[in-house]
């Protein structure tokens, strides 16, 4: 079980996390389907100065949100 903590520290794991079961139970509409959602986050969480993560923190949380409401 993955603990909260974690995630507040390591926030584009969340995200992993949910791709990762999408694709595991074969219910992405292609193989690239998320590589610009990830790599974008990878990006802002990585270097959070230089890209105002603080500011991006409710879109991340708004197209994670969305991502999931797509596969429940």
């Amino acid at each position: 079980m993955a603990e909260a903590d974690y995630f507040e520290g390591h926030p584009i794991q969340a995200a992993v996390l949910v791709v990762s079961y999408i694709h595991a139970n074969h219910r992405e509409s292609g193989p690239y389907q998320f590589d610009e959602f990830l790599n974008k986050y990878e990006t802002i969480f990585e270097y959070p100065d230089e890209n105002n993560a603080a500011d991006e923190v409710r879109n991340y949380i708004d197209e994670l949100s969305s991502i999931v409401e797509q596969y429940i």
